[in-house]
C-alpha cells in the first residue's frame, strides 16, 4: 500500500528567536499547521506579531530556532534549491533597467534555463497576468498594480508548486486591491499552485481563501484556524452575501480577542 501524498507545508513546533543587541527577540513560539496540495490559506495576526518572519521561514531566508518544517516531504533549502517556490513581496523590486519581459525572464537566466521555450512560457505568463503588449515597458512606466503583476509572473516563472506572497498588495488604492485579488485567484486556479497569503486586511483573508489561520500578538502563535464556506469561483457579489459578513465576523472577534488578550497580559506584567 502506498503512503499518502504529503501536504503542501507541514510545519511543526517552529519557533523563532532573534538575537538583538538589546537581548533576545522571540518572534514565533510553537507554531504548527500544515497546508494541503493546491489550497489557498491566508495568515493574519496583529503587527509584529511574526507573519512574515513565518512566511520567510517557509522560503527559506530564515531558520527556525526549534521545530521542523517540510514542503512537499522535504526541507525549505531543498525545494527553494528545486526551484519550487515562489515568492512575492508587497515591493515588487523590478529592475528598473530591464523592461517587462527582461525581469520576468530574469529567474530563467539565473537557473540556466533560458531558451527560446521558455521564453514563450514567459510570455505566455505575461498573457495570464494581463500584461501581454507591455513586454518592452519599463517599470518607471507601469502603475502599483502592474508592478506587481510582474512580479507574479517573474515568481511562477519557473514552475513552482508553493506561492509565497507577502502582503503584495498592501501599498495599492482598494479599487486596485479588488481587481488584483480577482486577478490572484485566476491566476492560483489556472496554475494550480499552493498559496500561502500574508495580509492585515480581513476582507481581503476572507475573498481568497480556503482556510485562515490566525495569529497572537508576538510571540506569534496560531490561535484559531477558520475554513471559508464560499463556493468557487469568487465573484464580488459573494461579498454582500450574509455567509461573507458571518464569516468576516467570527475571523475578526478572534483576531481582536487575541490582540486585547496580550494588551491585558501586558498590563499585568
Amino acid at each position: 500500500m502506498s503512503s499518502p501524498d504529503p501536504s503542501a507545508i507541514e510545519v511543526s513546533g517552529v519557533s523563532k528567536t532573534f538575537e538583538l543587541p538589546g537581548g533576545p527577540l522571540e518572534a514565533l513560539a510553537q507554531v504548527s499547521f500544515s497546508v494541503e496540495p493546491d489550497e489557498f490559506v491566508t495568515i493574519i495576526g496583529p503587527s509584529g506579531c511574526g507573519k512574515s518572519t513565518l512566511l520567510r521561514i517557509l522560503a527559506d531566508i530564515y531558520k527556525p530556532t526549534s521545530g521542523e518544517v517540510t514542503i512537499g516531504g522535504q526541507s525549505p533549502r531543498e525545494a527553494r534549491r528545486r526551484r519550487e517556490l515562489g515568492v512575492v513581496f508587497q515591493d515588487p523590486t523590478l529592475f528598473p533597467w530591464r523592461d517587462v519581459l527582461g525581469n520576468v525572464l530574469l529567474p530563467l537566466k539565473l537557473a540556466g534555463r533560458l531558451n527560446s521555450d521558455t521564453r514563450s512560457e514567459a510570455r505566455a505568463l505575461l498573457e495570464l497576468v494581463g500584461l501581454s503588449g507591455f513586454e518592452k515597458a519599463r517599470p518607471n512606466q507601469l502603475s502599483g498594480g502592474m508592478k506587481q503583476r510582474v512580479a507574479i509572473a517573474r515568481s511562477l516563472v519557473l514552475g513552482p508548486t508553493l506561492l509565497l506572497l507577502d502582503e503584495p498588495f498592501g501599498a495599492l488604492d482598494e479599487i486596485t486591491r479588488q481587481r488584483m485579488n480577482l486577478e490572484l485567484l485566476r491566476i492560483w486556479s489556472e496554475t494550480g499552485t499552493t498559496a500561502v497569503l500574508i495580509t492585515h486586511s480581513l476582507q481581503e483573508a476572507v475573498f481568497l481563501s480556503d482556510r485562515i489561520l490566525v495569529m497572537s500578538a508576538r510571540p506569534g502563535r496560531i490561535v484559531e484556524e477558520i475554513t471559508v464556506d464560499l463556493p468557487r469561483p469568487r465573484t464580488p457579489e459573494m461579498m454582500r452575501e450574509q455567509r461573507f459578513y458571518d464569516t468576516l465576523t467570527a475571523v475578526g472577534k478572534v483576531l481582536f480577542d487575541s490582540v486585547e488578550a496580550a494588551t491585558l497580559a501586558t498590563a499585568e506584567l
